[in-house]
């Protein structure tokens, strides 16, 4: 539910209305609501964090104990695996510490910023949350 909840927060590309409708297993029309943010200012403009995704995954990639398949992509590792899940997830404070220090255009990037791209690559399955259990949590 927490999930559907912060999805619903993420949402900028469809009326949040049709969404809210949808979630409980009705349709709400090929119109939007025409009174929420999205119906009123449209989508936002669209940013492309190809590079910010390849540098991120790389990194878990890298703490995870798994060796990096190429890095030949503009000094930096390139992810080429496709669709992969990680199996653990090493420490998210970590990987932004390490991204700020070693990428100095990151470095005034805050972990929130970061935590919604891992959202979003969670979404359309690039990782995977680790299951909480007590040794992630310690």
């Amino acid at each position: 539910m927490l999930r559907d909840c912060f999805h619903y927060a993420l949402n900028t590309s469809v009326c949040r209305a049709k969404t809210l409708v949808k979630y409980f297993g009705e349709e709400f029309g090929p119109e939007g609501c025409h009174m929420c943010d999205i119906c009123i200012n449209g989508p936002p403009q669209m940013h492309d964090f190809k590079e910010e995704a390849i540098m991120f995954m790389n990194v878990i990639q890298a703490q995870s104990g798994q060796s990096m398949e190429d890095t030949s992509c503009r000094s930096m590792p390139c992810y080429l695996s496709g669709r992969q899940r990680f199996g653990e997830v090493p420490n998210f404070r970590g990987v932004v510490s390490y991204l700020r220090e070693k990428f100095p255009r990151f470095a005034t990037t805050d972990k929130i910023w970061w935590e919604g791209l891992a959202r979003i690559l969670a979404c359309r399955g690039y990782i995977q949350e680790a299951a909480e259990t007590v040794s992630n949590l310690l």
